[in-house]
């Protein structure tokens, strides 16, 4: 944007990027185009929780892996059509940037996490995942 907006302004952007996000996809990718160098190949794999197989985001995260990649381990949202999405806007003006997350997908359960990690025993050489903790809260005890 040319500028940040001010509430409730309405700007027209001057230009828009779409690109595929997640820090493990990335690094699959990175790890794709490291193997093409190499004689040989590794099988890759991908858990992560997806929407529905049959969505355009699963299709579009799939189409821009390639496929090189698994996806048979992923648990899949069937009533969710999109993919999680962050929504960048930058000002040129300052140079700043302003981060909207959005994700509808509940997230990968112990017990899914452990069935895929039975089914990829033995099979993989490298794991890159990563854990989200939260904090219980204190439950408020009525006085």
């Amino acid at each position: 944007m040319d500028h940040y907006p001010l509430e409730d302004e309405k700007l027209r952007a001057p230009r828009l990027e779409k690109r595929r996000g997640g820090n493990v996809p990335n690094t699959l990718e990175v790890v794709q185009q490291l193997l093409q160098r190499q004689k040989g190949s590794v099988p890759l794999v991908l858990l992560a929780v997806m929407p529905s197989s049959s969505s355009l985001a699963t299709r579009q995260i799939q189409s821009s892996l390639g496929p090189g990649v698994d996806f048979s381990h992923c648990p899949y949202r069937e009533s969710s059509s999109e993919a999680p999405s962050s929504y960048i806007i930058k000002s040129l003006a300052t140079d700043s940037r302003t981060i909207v997350n959005y994700n509808e997908l509940a997230e990968m359960t112990a017990g899914e996490f452990n069935k895929a990690a039975d089914n990829l025993s033995g099979k993989a050489l490298v794991y890159h995942f990563e854990v989200q903790t939260f904090k219980p809260r204190k439950a408020k005890i009525p006085s």
